[in-house]
């Protein structure tokens, strides 16, 4: 979908940013359905996409792990292109500000975005592997947002309030998604 550039320091992620897809640079869509549609998809795809890169080694790399955070990045560019639909300011604050993270901070424009601040890789870690982290991590706040977004879709006006209710929801859900963009690239996760 897109091209992100994610930031490593020694051991922290120190910001990311990249350009929205070509044709739909300087748009901002007013139907949220594609977008969440295209975050869906990629949700659905990307454990499928995992059990077959994987295969009988149970291990990420090479060209597999390419093609894996090609796809984590293409889910997040989704997620980001979803809150930018909903949130009527230029940012959006992930507010996961611990010893460990941030603050961290989306903004976004007409042809792209940026994540600025610092999450600690020490944070990111996580002790299961890829399918359990799925299940338990990026699972719940995607079912979560659903619940949140058909609630409130189902007069399809929704109000700035209940923007910000699925704001929450879409935030943490880019939070696992560029948690488990560090953990592959850092080779932290397999099967």
């Amino acid at each position: 979908m897109g091209s992100s550039r994610y930031n490593f320091g020694k051991n922290s992620i120190e910001g990311a940013y990249g350009r929205y897809p070509k044709g739909l640079e300087g748009q901002t869509p007013t139907d949220p359905r594609p977008a969440i549609q295209a975050m869906m998809d990629g949700y659905a795809q990307l454990l499928s996409l995992h059990r077959r890169v994987v295969g009988n080694d149970g291990r990420i790399i090479g060209t597999e792990r390419s093609r894996l955070l090609d796809a984590i990045d293409s889910l997040a560019l989704s997620v980001i292109m979803t809150l930018r639909k909903f949130s009527l300011a230029d940012s959006v604050d992930l507010a996961y500000e611990t010893d460990q993270a941030g603050p961290l901070v989306l903004d976004f424009d007409k042809d792209d975005w940026a994540l600025r601040g610092r999450l600690f890789l020490g944070f990111c870690r996580f002790s299961g592997g890829f399918s359990e982290y799925y299940r338990e991590k990026l699972s719940p706040p995607f079912r979560d947002f659903l619940e949140e977004y058909k609630t409130h879709a189902l007069d399809n006006q929704i109000s700035e309030l209940e923007a910000a209710a699925i704001i929450l929801r879409l935030r943490d859900i880019l939070f696992y998604v560029i948690k488990l963009y560090a953990l592959v690239y850092h080779l932290e996760i397999n099967e």
